[in-house]
C-alpha cells in the first residue's frame, strides 16, 4: 500500500510504503518485533494499518481544502445588480460542474438575489458578491459598507417585500452575518 500526500505546504510530503507479503502481526515491515498499542475501546490494535487509515483520511481532507474554489465580484449599488448577480452565480456554478444539480443552482440563485436585494435597497456602498465551494458545501456572501445588521420584519399577506431573510433561514443549511472593518458580510451555505 502507498499513501502519498503531495502539494501540502503545511505538512510537506509524507509517504508510507508497505510492500511485499504481510509480516506476522508482531513484527513491522522490516521484521523487527513491535508492540501493538490497543485502541481506547480495547478491541483492535492500533498499528501500521490504523496509521495508514488515519493518513488516508488526512489526505482526503487535505485534497478537499486544496480543491476549494472561490469567485468574487464587485457590483454597482443598482437594482440591475440583482439579476446580474444571479447570472454570475449561474455561470460560475456551471463552470464548477454544479449545473447538473438544478435544485442547488436554484437555491443559490434565489438566496443570493435576496441578499443582493437587501444590500442594494438597505445598505451603503457597492455590494461585493462572493461565491466559494469547499467539499460539497457552497457558500455565498454579500459584503456591503453598512454596519447595521439585517433584521427580519413583520410582513402582511399582501406585502411585496420583507420575506428575504425568512427564505434564507428556511432554505440555507446555515447563514449568518459577520461584521467587517468596513461594514458587514451576510452569508449563507447550502449543499
Amino acid at each position: 500500500m502507498t499513501i502519498d500526500i503531495h502539494d501540502l505546504s503545511i505538512m510537506g510530503r509524507a509517504v508510507l510504503r508497505c510492500s511485499g507479503p504481510r509480516p506476522p502481526s508482531n513484527t513491522d515491515t522490516l521484521g523487527h518485533n513491535r508492540q501493538l498499542i490497543p485502541s481506547p475501546n480495547g478491541d483492535r490494535p492500533r498499528g501500521l494499518e490504523a496509521t495508514a487509515r488515519r493518513l488516508q483520511g488526512l489526505v482526503r481532507r487535505a485534497r478537499a481544502v486544496l480543491e476549494d474554489r472561490h469567485a468574487s465580484w464587485e457590483l454597482p449599488q443598482d437594482p440591475a445588480s440583482i439579476p446580474a448577480g444571479r447570472h454570475l452565480i449561474s455561470n460560475k456554478l456551471s463552470e464548477w460542474g454544479i449545473h447538473r444539480r438544478s435544485e442547488i443552482m436554484d437555491t443559490m440563485q434565489l438566496l443570493a438575489s435576496e441578499l443582493l436585494t437587501n444590500a442594494v435597497e438597505h445598505a451603503r456602498g457597492d455590494p461585493v458578491l462572493t461565491l466559494s465551494s469547499r467539499g460539497d458545501t457552497l457558500r455565498c456572501e454579500v459584503w456591503d459598507e453598512d454596519p447595521r445588521l439585517p433584521c427580519t420584519r413583520r410582513h402582511g399577506p399582501n406585502d411585496e417585500g420583507g420575506r428575504g431573510l425568512f427564505m434564507v433561514h428556511l432554505l440555507a443549511k446555515r447563514w449568518g452575518v459577520d461584521l467587517t472593518h468596513t461594514g458587514k458580510a451576510v452569508w449563507f451555505e447550502a449543499s
